[in-house]
């Protein structure tokens, strides 16, 4: 015994202090666990934990809020789609072995990332003042996750621009809340209704679980990003991003005609119907809109 802690008598063990302690990474630039059992060279208080900071500098974690080329823009996408395709096949792999809860939980994290990727899509192109929004906008999950229910927007018969603003951005919409808490549902215990706790194995059931793989998989199917993609986005932001839907509609109706000019198509879509107006937006959802 050591102080208590049952790891015998060898004298190559060394003394546990009353101190909390903490098993430290091996030196480098990658973070790798130095020996878990062998606790000869990995056991240290928790007054070493400088350690764990000098490692991480050393990988240069640091996050980076400033303003990236048109190539790095192109990189981060690509990563975010990767990335979000494989926490999309854990979400499979976690249903196909029944476990739920967690399937929704990795299922949620890959719309997350995948919607990462409309905001990275405008770092290089947007002003100074709003690089600043949008760095903050690729931390919000709430932003990250906003559009996660236009696949069944569609299936309920959406098929303008008008329409899906009015669905996604209204006030009155919660889906966006919706989907982080059923992450959390998917996650944690929680202290409910009527003061009963929920727990993610008796929360989420295995309908819920294969609804949202399935949707998870409707939503992040895209192509490659590509520099013509970052030349779109020059080509809608401008300036500066929009700050009211309508301003942000007439800027896509501009892209879409000086793309026709060129020759180009938009297959399968009827862009004269999709940005056509239709009701007017209330206040609210123009407020809605932006915001987001």
């Amino acid at each position: 015994m050591v102080d208590g802690v049952g790891l015998g008598s060898s004298s190559t063990v060394p003394r546990i202090t009353k101190s909390p302690y903490l098993l430290l990474p091996q030196d480098g630039r990658a973070i790798e666990w130095g020996g878990l059992l062998d606790l000869s060279r990995g056991v240290s208080t928790l007054g070493q934990m400088d350690k764990w900071h000098d490692v991480l500098i050393g990988m240069n974690v640091e996050p980076f809020h400033g303003r990236l080329t048109g190539e790095q823009v192109v990189v981060g996408m690509n990563a975010a789609s990767a990335n979000a395709a494989a926490l999309l096949e854990d979400a499979k792999l976690l249903l196909a072995n029944g476990r739920y809860a967690r399937a929704v939980a990795l299922a949620v994290l890959a719309v997350e990332e995948d919607g990462k990727r409309d905001l990275i899509r405008v770092l290089s192109v947007a002003s100074d003042a709003d690089i600043k929004k949008l760095w903050t906008a690729v931390g919000n999950h709430h932003v990250k996750n906003v559009s996660w229910i236009f696949p069944l927007l569609v299936d309920q018969g959406v098929a303008t621009l008008d329409e899906l603003a009015a669905a996604v951005f209204s006030q009155d919409s919660s889906h966006s809340r919706t989907l982080d808490r059923l992450k959390q549902l998917s996650l944690y215990t929680d202290c409910i209704a009527n003061g009963s706790w929920s727990e993610p194995h008796a929360t989420i059931r295995e309908g819920v679980a294969r609804a949202l793989v399935d949707l998870a998989t409707r939503h992040i199917q895209r192509p490659p990003a590509s520099a013509a993609e970052v030349e779109l986005a020059r080509q809608m932001i401008g300036d500066k991003l929009p700050t009211t839907y309508g301003e942000l509609k007439e800027r896509l109706r501009g892209v879409v005609h000086d793309a026709k000019d060129r020759g180009e198509t938009f297959e399968g879509v009827d862009t004269e119907k999709f940005l056509a107006d239709h009701e007017p937006l209330s206040d609210d959802t123009q407020k809605a809109g932006n915001s987001s």
